[in-house]
């Protein structure tokens, strides 16, 4: 028995729910970190040039992989590339908030900036491959307001978890 319409769209609500959630963290990620700088600047003893590094990481390694990712997740599937962006994104984020130094960082930003372009890529793909055609403007609205929200709420985040947590908590 193969795959019907039916069984592909039975479950597009927590498929739109899970893409909207990474594009919200991914967006998250991506500014949160520049609320805690002074702070990790101040705890590794480094300099404005070094810390610019930890944002940069993320954003380079994220950037210049999208269309490489939306290649491979043309060939291997795009389910594949997604769940493997998710844990990438997860691994990354817990060596972030595992660092102790500079380099240390730096590079577990890049794993994280991996895991953030293959959601970032798949993620509107899987919605036009998930949602039945009726439902994709209420989905891609969904992930619009996700964007959005993470966009706004990385700054007070940011600064609400550097003061009474620790920088390692914004990852």
């Amino acid at each position: 028995m193969g795959i019907t319409n039916e069984d592909k769209y039975n479950n597009y609500f927590k498929v739109v729910l899970s893409v909207a959630f990474s594009a919200f963290i991914v967006n998250v990620d991506n500014y949160i970190v520049n609320i805690a700088l002074p702070t990790i600047t101040a705890d590794f003893g480094i300099d404005a040039s070094k810390a610019s590094w930890i944002s940069l990481s993320y954003i380079l390694a994220m950037v210049s992989t999208m269309l490489l990712f939306g290649k491979i997740a043309d060939r291997v599937g795009l389910k594949k590339i997604f769940i493997t962006g998710y844990v990438l994104f997860s691994l990354g984020s817990l060596l972030c908030g595992m660092a102790q130094n500079l380099f240390f960082l730096v590079f577990s930003r890049a794993i994280q900036g991996l895991g953030g372009s293959m959601l970032y890529v798949s993620g509107f793909a899987v919605i036009s491959e998930f949602v039945p055609s009726d439902r994709r403007g209420w989905a891609f609205g969904m992930i619009s307001t996700a964007v959005g929200l993470g966009l706004m709420l990385s700054a007070p985040l940011g600064g609400f978890i550097t003061e009474y947590l620790s920088w390692h908590w914004v990852f």
